[in-house]
C-alpha cells in the first residue's frame, strides 16, 4: 500500500478521472464548458451518462478537510494503515484507465475551476496559502495524480479515522482506495456513486450513525 499525501477535497467533493479518455469523452459529448460542474449542472443528461459510462466518478458532499489517500493495487493481503480505524467502506466500484496510464484525485473546486489542466492532461497541483492567525503558509493539493496501468479496474473506498486525534481536525481523516486487475468487471458506479444511499463524508457517516443508534 502507498501514500500518496494529503489530497484537499475543495467544493466539497472529489472525482476519479483516467484524465486522457475522460478528456476524449468531453471532446466527443463537444463539451465546450470552461467549468466543468457548472456545465454538468446546466447539462444533467451529460453529468448522468459520465457516471453510467465510467468516465466521471464523483464523491461528492465530503467535508473540505485535507484528507490522506492511501492506495493498493493486486495486492493479495491489504493491511489497513497503523493508526487508522475503519470508518465505513463500499465495495466493487469501476474504473476503466486509458493509454497514459496516470488517474486524477480532482477536487470539485480544480474541476470547476481549473478544467483546462485536466484536458492538458496536468494531473497535480499544489496552492501555497496563508493559514493560521500568523498567516504561516500552508501546502493544500486540490488535484493528486496517481500512474495506473491501462487497463479496466474494480476498488474498494474505505473511510478512515486517526485513532488518536490530532487537534487540528481536518487532518484526522483518510481514504483508502483498492485496485483490483479485472478486464470483466461490471460498472455499477451509477448505483454505488449515489450519495442518497451511500454516505462519503467520513465525520458524517459517523454522525449519521450516532443519530440512528439513539433510537434504537
Amino acid at each position: 500500500m502507498e501514500n500518496i499525501g494529503e489530497f484537499s477535497a475543495d467544493g466539497y467533493g472529489m472525482a476519479i478521472i483516467s484524465t486522457d479518455l475522460f478528456t476524449e469523452y468531453l471532446k466527443e459529448k463537444k463539451c465546450r464548458g470552461k467549468k466543468l460542474l457548472s456545465y454538468f449542472d446546466k447539462h444533467k443528461e451529460l453529468f448522468l451518462s459520465s457516471i453510467k459510462e465510467g468516465r466521471f466518478l464523483p464523491f461528492y458532499q465530503i467535508s473540505v478537510f485535507e484528507y490522506t489517500i492511501f492506495i493498493s493495487v493486486d495486492e493479495e493481503s491489504v493491511e489497513l494503515p497503523q493508526g487508522y480505524d475503519e470508518v465505513f467502506r463500499y465495495n466493487n466500484f469501476f474504473l476503466e484507465v486509458g493509454d497514459l496510464g496516470r488517474i486524477c484525485f480532482a477536487s470539485f473546486d480544480y474541476l470547476e475551476y481549473r478544467l483546462e489542466n485536466i484536458k492538458q492532461n496536468i494531473t497535480d497541483k499544489e496552492d501555497q496559502i496563508p493559514t493560521g492567525a500568523d498567516g504561516h503558509i500552508e501546502s493544500y493539493f486540490p488535484a493528486k495524480g496517481f500512474d495506473l496501468s491501462k487497463g479496466i479496474y474494480e476498488f474498494d473506498l474505505v473511510g478512515l479515522e486517526r485513532t488518536e486525534k490530532l487537534e487540528r481536525e481536518s487532518k484526522n481523516y483518510a481514504y483508502v482506495f483498492i485496485f483490483r486487475s479485472n478486464e470483466k468487471a461490471d460498472n455499477h458506479n451509477f448505483e454505488k456513486a449515489d450519495n442518497d444511499t451511500h454516505h462519503f463524508d467520513i465525520p458524517g457517516y459517523k454522525a449519521q450513525l450516532n443519530t440512528k443508534n439513539e433510537y434504537k
